[in-house]
């Protein structure tokens, strides 16, 4: 793989959007360094045994950003180690489920099966009904942008290119979601077995989340400067409940959604003895813990500075962890070292100050 050194060049690849995007300042975590030395035999890595992904480990310390993502995944985070947090509530539903005969548990667990199914359709479409809000927002601001008698006049610094980056590719995700996922999910209703093809079959889609959450810190931020003017117009205008900010988390949340159920899923048919649809299930249970733990990486990674070029041009993220490493390799044995982020891509590697 390439080496990078916090600014590259970027890497022929997808990217959310045609053309180049106008430079838009935002609060990260923390920078990428300029200019590092190739690591030495004095660094070393050590990483944890947990958040396993691609078959490498993430034992990064995370940093927190005061923005308005990080508050929501704090209570609804794609990471697994809070989701089981999340799960324990899961789990109190499943008790208070009725149950025609309580006293034998492979009827109770049948029964808490169909209910976490019909959870999951039902929350689809309520999914897609967001979703769809969302695309009025686009299609309104599409439209009204060149019309010199708009009746919501779009703030001349997002006619300069920023609408664009407001939504990344969240009108791909919709239009996936209500053309094929959400019809085919509906079919696996009467034969659970079919979630596990259904799920696998849809892991290069999924990745649209992974590229829709490395855009989200931008967005959020260009959002935040016209939420209680511009986009509040907008939502008055159609007649919507929810907010701008609340529409475009939604399908961070619902990663976390799809973890939640699929393990509560996995866990009756089990102790129903479905064994082969547990099998299945499994596997998409296991999709959609990878995917979740990947978009929260390329959350953080959404907020690095100074980075020039396109993140999403530089294949898979490997590894990301801490790093210890010096910017004077020849004053061993003695070395003086820095502890740093890495975010070791497919094509580059950045270093990045915690």
């Amino acid at each position: 793989s390439g080496r990078g050194r916090g600014r590259s060049e970027a890497v022929p690849g997808e990217s959310i959007e045609e053309g180049e995007d106008p430079e838009v300042e935002l609060p990260p975590p923390m920078r990428p360094i300029s200019s590092i030395p190739a690591a030495e035999e004095g660094s070393s890595n050590k990483r944890d045994a947990h958040g396993d992904w691609n078959g490498i480990s993430d034992g990064s310390k995370s940093t927190q950003a005061n923005s308005e993502t990080n508050s929501l995944l704090a209570a609804d985070s794609p990471k697994p180690s809070r989701i089981v947090a999340e799960q324990k509530s899961c789990d109190q539903k499943d008790n208070s489920v009725p149950s025609a005969d309580s006293g034998d548990p492979v009827t109770k667990a049948v029964e808490q099966r169909a209910y976490r199914l019909q959870e999951l359709l039902e929350s689809e479409r309520m999914y897609v009904t967001d979703l769809e809000q969302a695309h009025k927002y686009i299609t309104y601001m599409r439209e009204s942008k060149e019309l010199e008698e708009a009746d919501i006049r779009m703030p001349d610094d997002l006619r300069l290119g920023k609408d664009r980056m407001i939504f990344g590719n969240l009108e791909s995700i919709y239009e996936w979601h209500r053309d094929y996922f959400s019809k085919n999910l509906e079919k696996c209703s009467e034969n659970p077995v079919e979630l596990g093809n259904l799920f696998k079959k849809s892991e290069r889609k999924f990745q649209m989340y992974v590229v829709y959450c490395q855009n989200k810190p931008k967005s959020e931020y260009i959002v935040s400067e016209h939420i209680d003017t511009y986009f509040e117009e907008i939502r008055l205008k159609h007649g919507f409940k929810l907010r701008l900010t609340d529409l475009l988390i939604k399908p961070i949340q619902r990663l976390t959604k799809y973890h939640m159920l699929l393990e509560a899923i996995l866990k009756h048919s089990q102790r129903a003895g479905l064994v082969e649809e547990a099998v299945a299930i499994e596997q998409a249970f296991h999709v959609m813990t990878v995917v979740p733990n990947q978009a929260n990486d390329m959350m953080d990674i959404g907020r690095l500075q100074g980075f020039e070029g396109k993140i999403v041009a530089q294949g898979k993220l490997l590894l990301r962890g801490p790093l210890l490493c010096t910017d004077d390799p020849s004053s061993g044995p003695n070395y003086k070292m820095k502890e740093m982020t890495v975010f070791l891509f497919e094509q580059i590697m950045i270093f990045a100050e915690t």
